[in-house]
């Protein structure tokens, strides 16, 4: 007995001291429920949603390019993917139905697919020109998979077989009479028991916690007009905060019952909020395309943020920023650039990549760009340090690529190849 008492308490010690529970202005893992292991990278910019992986990458790679381990052929999409237990997730399109993909994460064997009927041409409102499938990348918790497809529809899948629990219709939610001109596109986000989305209705009806078990709404509040961007979830000053990007800037909602703590505006052309605003340090960072540019701003309790800058050295048109060694490295628009966080001066600048995606693994920046080069280069402000690069994929790539379980999945709407992350 006193053992097996001795061995508890060690493994309560180890959890804390791994986690950071005692950390009260960060997520807690009973908020989110994510406790950092190999090869788990469960929703949208990973287990801390901060787009860097734990993760070894190869400082080698083989001439002329590297053999793919697996590879799928897809009907269209911009999800990203997500990964736990030896398993990969990601959704696509074929014709009027949306897919949810399961596949063995080392060999590609497909474990299951879960179809329903997504007609997009039935909404007027929803541009022909991004009709080619979900964005949103799905969100693992538990024995649970979330998704969200561009019509609107959340559904509640289990891992292991792909059946769905519950499923909700968010454009229904919203009451709105006209699609959003792009589709929903923002990644649903687990906080404990809840489940958070962005219907975008006007009314009351913007934003939404739903519980993630059952599919009851737990709250639907906000008048803001929409946007693109994936939710974050920060306790900061004393308050569990929610920080969605709307159309009309970030708005922070407490997370108990989606009150406003304060908003600042930010308006672009057609509201186009993509990128994934980044919290730090008491910090929040947000940049958009369409002239708009980036700013950093201070946390100022219920108050509006105040700005520390603001400047267009850095536009995300659609990837999401990420902070690293305190620099900030993202594209702005068809340029990868380093950024000094606390100025917005530009310390370099990468051009030929053209609108891509980034993620930071190993001290080393993965720039996947929107024509298929992948390049990889060391994570220093000095100079845009490059180690490989290579043509990996065809069509247009807009997805974010994901390191993890010692695999380096890469996408384009139309193909998946999967490598070898630890070569030779």
């Amino acid at each position: 007995m006193r053992l097996m008492k001795r061995i508890l308490l060690l493994n309560l010690v180890l959890f804390v001291v791994l986690t950071g529970c005692g950390d009260a202005e960060s997520t807690s893992v009973e908020e989110n429920g994510f406790v950092k292991q190999f090869g788990f990278w469960p929703s949208f910019r990973g287990p801390e949603g901060d787009g860097i992986s734990d993760e070894k990458l190869a400082n080698q790679w083989p001439d002329p390019a590297p053999a793919a381990v697996w590879e799928k052929k897809l009907g269209g999409g911009y999800s990203s993917f997500s990964v736990a237990e030896g398993r990969v997730y990601t959704m696509s399109r074929s014709a009027d139905e949306e897919i949810v993909h399961c596949w063995d994460a080392h060999s590609g064997r497909t474990l299951w697919e879960h179809k329903y009927e997504a007609v997009y041409r039935a909404f007027a409102d929803f541009d022909p020109l991004w009709h080619s499938g979900p964005r949103a990348t799905p969100t693992i918790d538990g024995d649970r998979l979330y998704t969200l497809g561009s019509t609107g529809i959340l559904k509640c899948l289990r891992v292991d077989d792909g059946t769905e629990v519950w499923s909700l219709n968010l454009f229904e939610l919203s009451q709105q009479t006209k699609m959003h001109k792009f589709g929903y596109s923002n990644s649903p986000v687990v906080v404990g028991r809840k489940l958070l989305v962005e219907p975008g209705g006007t009314n009351k009806r913007s934003l939404a916690a739903i519980d993630k078990l059952t599919g009851k709404i737990l709250w639907l509040t906000g008048s803001y007009r929409y946007g693109y961007a994936t939710p974050i979830y920060f306790h900061y000053q004393g308050e569990k905060q929610v920080v969605y990007f709307t159309g009309e800037g970030p708005v922070s909602v407490r997370l108990d019952d989606g009150s406003e703590i304060w908003r600042y505006i930010w308006e672009t052309e057609l509201d186009i909020n993509v990128a994934t605003p980044i919290f730090h340090k008491g910090r929040l960072f947000i940049s958009s395309a369409y002239g708009r540019g980036a700013a950093l701003l201070k946390l100022n309790g219920k108050n509006e943020p105040e700005l520390i800058w603001k400047k267009n050295t850095m536009a995300n048109y659609f990837s999401s920023s990420v902070i690293f060694n305190g620099n900030l490295y993202g594209f702005s628009m068809g340029r990868l650039r380093c950024l000094d966080l606390e100025t917005g001066a530009i310390l370099w600048d990468e051009p030929g990549l053209g609108r891509g995606s980034l993620l930071i693994a190993d001290n080393k920046l993965i720039a996947l760009g929107e024509r298929g080069v992948l390049a990889i280069a060391n994570a220093t402000p000095s100079d845009f340090d490059e180690i490989y690069r290579w043509k990996a994929l065809d069509g247009g790539v807009w997805n974010v690529p994901v390191l993890a379980a010692g695999k380096l999945f890469i996408r384009s709407e139309t193909e998946v190849k999967v490598f070898d992350a630890r070569y030779p």
